[in-house]
């Protein structure tokens, strides 16, 4: 051990005791200015702590930008990697922060009164866990979009619901990031939530509600009934799917209003989904009159199955003289159109309609709407 090297450092408390030590001379009687003491501190130990603040705040800069580098470079490498999408994470990271960090570590030694350590301690916890709050937020959404495929995804309910999931990602980092903070701020935190009493039982009914809806929201998105721009019916009304949220679910009705749905309703409601629908399936009762010729109505399903089948994306299922009553002769007729739009639907069934007319008044056959009313058409 070099001659005058303390045995003890912890018995040194100020730089000139350092000096004095190590190159055994007596700085105190030669800089008294060292010694003396401001609030509880001699001037060396401010100065010490000035030296460490300095050092600390180089130390955590080249810290930082040789991180923000590395990442940038890896980044740069691989486009397609976590790297590349945690660009967003990194760069979140305030740099102003580091002096204040660096501070907080510098004042340790120092003895300060308990109400400026404490300030110091709270508004040192207070931006960290601001920070930290940000960046944990911002890797829960980068995972999620990772690994469920939505940087590359183009399906907007998948990003919806990657952005579902980071915001309970995002509700659940900021209350625990609270609860951190009220902890080391002095607040017993077990008694304040015990202490909510009632007013937690109110809390808790009310956000029954919303936590329902939001866990209706995770249903649809994960199990998919409907997707945004799908065209659906719910109950008597029906419309385009604009916005799955994480709450209510927007529908652009064919009048052109918006429709909004809470999404626990959806889930327990019967919904019809026509946007995945490749053919229509349709069923027609025609009633001919009963004094109808049989030769007559032997040719009427070989007429009808001309009529449909003329028609463009329209094929015969069936059509067979069912019943017989005196209501009529009752034909039942299914046929399928090969098409999911609602107006290929509307306009094929019309087409068909006009065209069956057409040869029943061509061939004289008449229509019976009930027993007390035949109807007669006339051709031309």
């Amino acid at each position: 051990m070099a001659v005058g090297m303390p045995q003890n450092f912890a018995e040194i408390k100020t730089l000139p005791e350092t000096i004095a030590r190590l190159f055994d001379i007596d700085l105190s009687s030669r800089l008294p200015w060292f010694e003396t003491e401001v609030m509880g501190n001699a001037l060396g130990a401010y100065l010490v702590a000035a030296v460490t603040f300095v050092v600390y705040a180089l130390i955590l800069y080249v810290t930082w930008k040789h991180f923000i580098k590395r990442w940038d470079t890896l980044a740069e490498d691989h486009p397609r990697s976590l790297w590349a999408h945690g660009m967003p994470l990194v760069h979140r990271i305030k740099p102003h922060l580091l002096p204040l960090l660096a501070f907080y570590l510098a004042a340790q030694p120092l003895e300060l009164s308990p109400k400026l350590d404490h300030w110091i301690l709270l508004i040192t916890v207070g931006a960290m866990t601001l920070q930290g709050i940000q960046l944990t937020s911002e890797l829960g959404r980068i995972l999620i979009e990772f690994y469920r495929g939505g940087f590359r995804s183009d399906d907007p309910v998948v990003r919806n619901t990657n952005n579902n999931l980071a915001t309970l990602v995002r509700i659940g980092v900021w209350i625990a990031g609270v609860l951190f903070f009220l902890d080391n701020a002095g607040f017993n935190v077990s008694t304040f939530v015990t202490g909510l009493g009632i007013s937690g039982v109110a809390l808790a009914l009310a956000a029954q509600a919303i936590l329902g809806d939001t866990f209706s929201s995770f249903a649809i998105s994960l199990d998919k009934p409907f997707e945004t721009g799908d065209f659906i019916t719910v109950d008597n009304l029906r419309g385009t799917v604009e916005h799955i949220g994480l709450k209510t679910t927007r529908v652009r009705s064919v009048g052109g209003e918006l429709l909004v749905f809470a999404n626990s309703d959806l889930t327990k409601s019967r919904i019809r989904n026509f946007k995945k629908m490749q053919q229509r399936y349709v069923e027609l009762k025609l009633a001919v009159h009963p004094h109808t010729p049989l030769s007559l109505l032997r040719e009427i399903p070989a007429l009808i199955a001309n009529v449909i089948t003329a028609q463009p994306k329209v094929s015969l299922d069936s059509c067979r003289l069912a019943h017989i009553s005196n209501a009529g002769l009752i034909f039942d007729v299914s046929y399928f159109i090969h098409s999911p739009a609602f107006n290929d639907y509307a306009d094929a069934r019309q087409a068909i309609n006009f065209a069956i007319l057409e040869s029943f008044a061509a061939k004289g056959v008449t229509l019976r709407m009930d027993s007390n009313m035949p109807i007669s058409l006339v051709p031309g």
